[in-house]
């Protein structure tokens, strides 16, 4: 009873604090008028929606006001599901951009806090604080966290669903299909609100089994495979989620559904790999550009810190772009290191799993995913997509490479007590 207690707590004062360092920039992380300001554009889709008699128009939940028609303009793109969810939230008294602001805040602040209890429980309790003070101290994270279009709470979500229902050995759903059911359901609504990094939030949902498999370093090829499969149905039900999403707005967006997948599919190719010469020439660029060259913005880029604690200034700490590159190389060699000390006798894929080097490229892969198929998004938008490291690769990052230190640092010290 105690620790329940305790625990319950500590999940409070993470949302608190949480809430306090995402909604009023508590730690400094970002200069005032950045954090104000930021991505104002997208966010009044969202006021314009709500604030008008006749919500929802066409059935969108987004849309920008026009002057000239003194009207609503629905904003295809998506349905627009987070239209919808503050849109309730206006009817029962939030109506204000500041309540709204708070209210989507404490929304992400509430799924941290889980995400942070389900680490600590189910993984590691290193990784969960690493999570924790990568995530506060991150300006990209904290620029998004109050966005009601962006919503971030519901890239994280799906993640939190897997730990919760699929984590523990007394899973508080017991009927697999119900929790798929859920799952898929959270996963939808993620898509209905926009299919921005869609690649990179199912990743990010099937990496937990890999996160236990790398903890307990014991792995067997009867392991390997149940991590696997248990990842391959969290893609899947992905899919399945996707694919209702399609559905539902192609059916909104077009005179029939056919029609409207064919408006969809131009919107994709726009975003991603189409011919510039179907498209204005503003596009050209992105949709001619490589995809080293995107990578290249992504890797030698910067130009924020990739993580700042601005508060109090005397212990101020900012950590910029050589971080980052240090983490990459750091987990290649320890990784690398820990892989040959242990030995021909133990499998190849086992190896691979226990030194971290899945994981590694696993976590890499996560925001890669996007950067690389959403190749002309990714190029134009820089001054958004560089948040995806932040959905837990940096701090995934983090954790091999302190504990493949650790791991080796007791192979050595082992070795050195035989031969002495």
């Amino acid at each position: 009873m105690v620790q329940r207690i305790c625990k319950g707590v500590l999940a409070i004062g993470v949302t608190f604090i949480s809430v306090l360092i995402l909604n009023f920039n508590l730690f400094n992380v970002l200069p005032k008028s950045d954090f104000e300001s930021y991505n104002s554009d997208s966010q009044q889709l969202v006021f314009d929606s709500i604030h008008q008699p006749n919500f929802p128009v066409d059935g969108f939940g987004l849309g920008s006001y026009s002057s000239e028609s003194n009207s609503v303009i629905p904003y295809k793109s998506n349905v627009g599901a987070q239209g919808y969810f503050f849109y309730f939230a206006n009817q029962i008294g939030c109506s204000s951009e500041n309540c709204l602001h708070i209210f989507n805040a404490t929304l992400f602040g509430l799924t941290f806090a889980l995400l942070i209890m389900l680490l600590y429980r189910d993984t590691s309790k290193w990784l969960a604080f690493v999570v924790l003070f990568t995530i506060w101290g991150s300006p990209w994270i904290t620029i998004f966290a109050r966005n009601v279009y962006w919503i971030p709470f519901s890239w994280f979500l799906p993640l939190v669903v897997v730990l919760l229902l699929f984590g523990s050995k007394k899973p508080i759903v017991k009927s697999v299909g119900l929790r798929y059911l859920i799952l898929g359901s959270v996963f939808t609504f993620k898509f209905l609100a926009g299919y921005e990094f869609v690649s990179s939030v199912i990743l990010l949902a099937g990496v937990a089994p890999f996160l236990k498999l790398y903890q307990e370093q014991n792995s067997t090829d009867k392991k390997i495979k149940h991590a696997q499969i248990q990842a391959l149905k969290i893609v899947m039900t992905a899919f399945g989620a996707l694919g209702l999403a399609i559905l539902i707005h192609a059916y909104l967006r077009g005179t029939s559904i056919i029609a409207g997948l064919e408006s969809i599919v131009l919107d994709v190719k726009r975003r991603t790999h189409g011919n510039s010469q179907d498209f204005p020439g503003t596009y050209a660029d992105s949709l001619d550009a490589s995809s080293s060259e995107v990578l290249r913005k992504y890797f030698f880029e910067w130009n924020t810190p990739v993580l700042n604690f601005g508060t109090p200034e005397f212990a101020k700490v900012t950590l910029g772009q050589n971080l980052f590159l240090l983490l990459i190389i750091s987990c290649v060699l320890t990784g690398v290191i820990a892989y040959a000390f242990m030995g021909n006798e133990r499998k190849f894929n086992v190896r691979l799993h226990d030194s971290g080097i899945f994981l590694f490229f696993y976590a890499l892969s996560i925001p890669l995913s996007w950067f690389i198929l959403a190749s002309a998004h990714s190029y134009i938008h820089t001054h958004i997509n560089f948040v995806l490291w932040y959905l837990l690769t940096i701090p995934v990052l983090i954790w091999i490479s302190g504990k493949n230190v650790i791991s080796i640092f007791k192979f050595v010290s082992h070795r050195m007590k035989v031969v002495a």
